[in-house]
């Protein structure tokens, strides 16, 4: 037999245990339930807050996340993104249906552990398009229509009516017909077994859950996540890349002012951070730029003419900003998106190259820009004794001692003058005549 005093001793260790457990329940009944809204057109600024609340409702032991549904539809590399998201959420996931869940936002219901649906509501019509409105290829269609029907089978939804709301060609008996896109009513959805109720708002779906007395916490998009959305909407991202590369541009015109150089560092790093932070680049697209702008400035700065270097480094500042731009699940109308949006930015940064170096070169306000006295060891020219009378030194030979790009310095008779290349590059130790005096605006050309 057991004795007495260790019969005690048991007895309180499973009265603790039961507390304990007894505890934790009604601290999970007395919970917090966040609720995330996804309304309106699905984009890649919605990726970010849907990932963060999730996140932090699981780390913060949130009975469920409620997310709220009422789109027409968006990106589907967006919907891709957060549907992963909520497969791999730790915490409860309802879907709740006030409306409409069309394409994309029917692949998020989806992935949702349960689903309740407004009284008029519709899920459906998930048909991938292209921007003018007509049918994807076959194999664009085909691999939705299977990634419906993956998410469908692993909430234990029906299969084939999931790849219906996405593909005409598939039959459903006693609902559908072929060359008909399924789309469901909340009657039809609750008869299908797609959707688990009927509510005809949030508190009656808490209070149909049971969690009519728990916290609601309204999840809002921070600034943060706002600025991602409103930075990866077009035409922001060829803005940004256009001054980004300009500004960069300008600091080689005008090297060690700094401006231009923080101009194009801060556009560029809004550009590849928002999307980054959308799932749209990673560090792949980064080091790819990164090694483009490296072999383009090594270029200019080190390498005389324009060769190899040069056409590796557009190349690779091209397929980075192109990936960029193409996101992790492109479709087809993206791909041409992309192409034009990188073809743009090109054509538009070599108009803005070419315009500087004319201003550079017959304006002599703008030519003044780029011949800023700089300090040297071997002395230098202050504004006032650059300024040469016209026909002072005219057909005098020098030294370049810096790259014309096509500003620069070089020593004539000892003395180191601005000068400026007939809008050629010419490279350091060239000599060179001065073949134009106006003011502060020394022209110069190769000697050799």
């Amino acid at each position: 037999m057991v004795k007495p005093q260790i019969q005690f001793w048991i007895g309180c260790g499973l009265s603790l245990w039961l507390l304990l457990v007894a505890g934790d329940a009604a601290q999970v009944q007395t919970s917090h339930v966040v609720l995330m809204q996804l309304t309106g057109r699905i984009d890649s600024g919605l990726v970010p807050y849907a990932r963060r609340v999730l996140q932090t409702a699981a780390t913060q032991g949130a009975a469920a996340v409620i997310v709220r549904i009422d789109t027409p539809g968006g990106r589907v590399d967006a919907a891709i993104q957060i549907r992963d998201a909520l497969l791999d959420a730790e915490v409860e996931t309802i879907a709740f249906i006030d409306k409409a869940a069309y394409s994309a936002g029917a692949l998020i219901a989806l992935a949702c552990k349960r689903i309740y649906m407004a009284s008029g509501g519709v899920i459906g019509a998930a048909a991938p398009v292209s921007v003018n409105g007509s049918q994807m290829s076959e194999k664009y269609v085909s691999a939705i229509r299977k990634l419906f029907r993956a998410t469908a089978e692993h909430r234990g939804r029906p299969p084939e009516v999931a790849e219906a709301m996405v593909d005409a060609d598939v039959v459903v008996p006693n609902l559908v017909q072929k060359e008909k896109l399924l789309t469901l009513t909340t009657q039809e959805a609750l008869n299908w077994n797609v959707a688990d109720g009927q509510v005809t708002s949030v508190d009656a779906l808490l209070e149909q859950l049971g969690w009519s007395s728990v916290p609601v916490e309204r999840a809002r998009v921070n600034w943060a996540e706002y600025l991602v959305h409103f930075l990866t909407r077009s035409p922001m991202p060829t803005i940004l890349l256009i001054v980004g590369l300009l500004a960069l541009w300008a600091e080689v015109l005008e090297p060690g002012i700094g401006i231009g150089g923080l101009i194009g560092v801060i556009s560029l790093g809004l550009f590849f951070g928002s999307h980054h932070l959308a799932g749209l680049a990673g560090w792949e697209e980064a080091l790819l730029m990164g090694i483009g702008l490296a072999l383009v400035a090594a270029e200019v700065f080190i390498i005389p003419g324009f060769g190899a270097a040069g056409l590796l480094g557009i190349v690779a500042l091209g397929a980075g900003l192109y990936l960029s731009l193409l996101g992790t699940y492109p479709a087809p109308a993206k791909v041409w998106e992309a192409g034009l949006s990188v073809l743009a930015v090109f054509i538009l940064v070599a108009l803005g190259v070419c315009a500087s170096l004319l201003l550079a070169t017959f304006t002599p306000w703008w030519g003044r820009l780029g011949l800023r006295a700089r300090l040297a060891p071997g002395g230098s020219s202050s504004a006032a004794e650059q300024i040469i009378p016209q026909g002072y030194w005219l057909g005098a030979e020098g030294l370049t001692v810096t790259p014309l790009m096509p500003s620069g310095a070089g020593i004539f008779v000892g003395k180191r003058l601005d000068i400026i290349s007939e809008g050629a590059y010419i490279p350091v130790d060239t000599p060179v005549k001065i073949v134009h005096v106006e003011g502060h605006r020394v022209v110069v050309a190769p000697t050799r």
